[in-house]
Parts: C-alpha cells; sequence; structure tokens
C-alpha cells in the first residue's frame, strides 16, 4: 500500500491557514521559512529521487532531516544561526503537522511523547536540537515534578 503525499498539502496549509492566517507572522519570517522548505525540497529530489508532490511525511524523517541540516553546513556554509532559523522552521511545521495530520495513526499527544513506537521517525524532531537543554516534561519525567519546575525558572 503507497502511502498519501501529505507533505504538500500540510505544507500548503502550513503556510496559508497557520503562518498567515492564525500568527499573523512577518513577511521576513515568512520568507525565512519558504526559503527553508525550499532547500528542504530540493534537497529530497535530489536525494531520494522524489518529485515534490509525491513526498510524505513519512519519507521526511528524523534522521533525513539531519542530513539536511547537516548538508547545509557542509555544503552550503551555513553557520550555528542558519542551522537553527531552519530547524526553527521545520519544527515549527511538524508541530503543526501533528495537530493537523488525518492520515497519521494515533493521537498528536501520543506522538510527542512517544516518538519511536514503530513510527517512522517523523515525530522524532525534538531530537534534531542537539543543543537545547530538555525540555520541561523531560525534566519533569526525570527529576520529579517539584524539582523540574524549579529548574526551569
Amino acid at each position: 500500500m503507497k502511502a498519501n503525499p501529505d507533505f504538500p498539502p500540510l505544507c500548503e496549509s502550513f503556510f496559508a491557514k497557520r503562518l498567515i492566517a492564525q500568527r499573523k507572522v512577518s513577511q521576513h519570517t515568512i520568507s525565512s521559512y519558504a526559503h527553508t522548505f525550499r532547500l528542504l525540497i530540493r534537497f529530497a529530489h535530489k536525494r531520494l529521487g522524489i518529485h515534490p508532490s509525491k513526498l510524505t511525511l513519512a519519507e521526511l524523517n528524523a534522521p533525513f532531516l539531519v542530513e539536511f541540516l547537516d548538508d547545509l553546513e557542509v555544503n552550503r556554509a551555513n553557520g550555528a544561526r542558519s542551522r537553527n532559523a531552519r530547524l526553527a522552521a521545520i519544527r515549527s511545521f511538524y508541530h503543526y503537522a501533528a495537530l493537523e495530520a488525518r492520515s497519521i495513526p494515533g493521537s498528536s499527544s501520543e506522538c510527542w511523547q512517544s516518538p519511536i513506537n514503530g513510527w517512522p521517525g517523523v515525530w522524532s524532531i525534538t531530537s534534531l536540537d542537539r543543543k537545547s537543554k530538555p525540555s520541561w516534561a523531560q525534566r519533569t519525567r526525570k527529576a520529579g515534578a517539584a524539582d523540574a519546575i524549579t529548574r526551569s525558572f
């Protein structure tokens, strides 16, 4: 059974509904995010040989995205700032996709709590941010609620 090409409609609605209509982000943010997705789509087409209209979220999994970000650093000589800006755009998209994607099994809360569970790695996008500190939820699980709250301030 072939996967539905769920990436193109989600990407389009991310820009039209989420960024422009709901968040009302600046034109500079939209331009930066659009450039990130142009680079990502070109990289996917070059690496996977798949036409952009046929891309799925399963193909754009966490290892592939790490490869993309590493390629930006090596081949485009992007520094940490550029890499983090691209990562922010991708993370924002995947947060939106977790809420909007109807074809992905399970609820969005399940996929953020447990990124492995036989999933293709799409939802482990938080693992891409190598330099970030653990999230509040991760600190809560490790140290207990009271200790985590005091550490976050």
